[in-house]
């Protein structure tokens, strides 16, 4: 087992030194599809892999938000609101279990069985999609935040003590 996971490990370090996090174009494909068939066979099942599991991540969000909203009879405009009610007794364990269960049974009901459950990954772009890290006045976890680094050293950041 411990073979395994080195040979895992390496494989993701030689393809991450290849192509690093960007796409190939389709040119390069046809490169790759012609110098390396191997490869391409690789690189196409992992591209199909990432698009089911994109798909399944997608189908979670909807369901999961729908199932929640309507337990709660529509009271709610999203699961944000919900959670930021404090008045309202909601589990965040429970959201985390749910979004589990359902991007599983979503990934076979897509045909991936592979088994591989949610990672860390999958839960934060699924946690994003559903606005709930959401920071006031920042619309998208993807959104960039005022900068503090023109401060100036001597106040604490944040301070806005632009000189």
């Amino acid at each position: 087992m411990k073979n395994m996971k080195l040979i895992m490990e390496n494989f993701r370090k030689n393809m991450t030194e290849m192509f690093g996090a960007r796409r190939m174009s389709d040119e390069e494909m046809e490169d790759l599809r012609i110098k390396d068939p191997k490869m391409y066979g690789f690189m196409m099942k992992s591209r199909k892999s990432k698009q089911i599991r994109d798909q399944a991540i997608e189908m979670t969000v909807a369901a999961v938000e729908k199932d929640i909203l309507d337990e709660y009879e529509n009271r709610y405009d999203n699961v944000q609101t919900l959670i930021d009610d404090e008045m309202e007794e909601f589990d965040t364990g429970e959201l985390k279990r749910r979004l589990k269960i359902a991007f599983n049974d979503n990934l076979l009901s897509l045909g991936d069985k592979s088994g591989v459950p949610a990672d860390e990954k999958d839960m934060l772009v699924m946690a994003n999609k559903l606005n709930i890290l959401a920071i006031t006045g920042q619309e998208n976890l993807d959104d960039d935040l005022p900068s503090d680094q023109e401060d100036n050293p001597g106040v604490d950041p944040g301070e806005g003590g632009n000189y």
